[in-house]
């Protein structure tokens, strides 16, 4: 690929995106969130609307055109409001933070920082943990859930130390290629099955939320 002063890449053998495609792409995946929240009375409360400003948000990330890593916050933030009250927001928010701060960790490039990298995710990640299973008094995450998320401490030690014991200067772009797709593959999931929840959710899963 070739680079630009806006840092616009040409792929040379993948159909490079345009920005109109892009858009496209973004708007057609808003709208089954945005037609349940706008025509369907069931709804027409906070949650969701937070829960499609939530989905809006990660569709955005996923299919808007030059995205920075951080603009996962946009959906992690509101989220987190909601996790403190219902399981289901709860499950997607340990999976979509841990997976979204991870990504963000290598902006923090300089090497000193590394030790405050690590023990920041491991921190936060195992606070996480400990209030939602003590709040709701249950395992929120699956098998190969909770597999993917453990990783993710141990893909952020592989790039900022292990990579360069095992390689020293060479293959520099592996191990933030690895940070990037991993991490894509959880933030993925966590839009396609909370977008699955949402467009599942009724009238009785509201009742319930409200003597929470």
């Amino acid at each position: 690929m070739t680079g630009g002063l806006v840092q616009e890449q040409l792929f040379l053998v993948l159909p490079t995106p345009t920005p109109f495609i892009t858009f496209l792409l973004t708007i057609f995946t808003m709208m089954p969130a945005l037609y349940c929240l706008l025509t369907k009375k069931d709804y027409m409360n906070p949650k969701q609307f937070i829960r499609c400003l939530v989905l809006c948000a990660l569709s955005s990330f996923m299919f808007g055109w030059h995205v920075h890593e951080k603009a996962v916050l946009t959906a992690i933030i509101p989220l987190c409001i909601l996790a403190a009250s219902n399981k289901n927001d709860a499950r997607i928010y340990l999976i979509l933070s841990s997976a979204g701060h991870t990504a963000l960790l290598p902006l923090l490039y300089l090497s000193n920082l590394t030790p405050l990298k690590i023990l920041l995710l491991l921190v936060y990640m195992i606070a996480s943990f400990l209030a939602f299973s003590k709040k709701f008094k249950l395992d929120l995450l699956s098998c190969h859930e909770y597999i993917y998320v453990i990783n993710l401490p141990v893909l952020t030690v592989y790039e900022t130390i292990i990579h360069k014991l095992i390689f020293g200067e060479m293959l520099p772009f592996l191990p933030l290629a690895f940070t990037s797709i991993y991490c894509a593959i959880g933030i993925a999931y966590s839009w396609i099955l909370y977008y699955y929840m949402f467009l599942q959710s009724n009238e009785v899963t509201y009742q319930k939320e409200k003597k929470l």
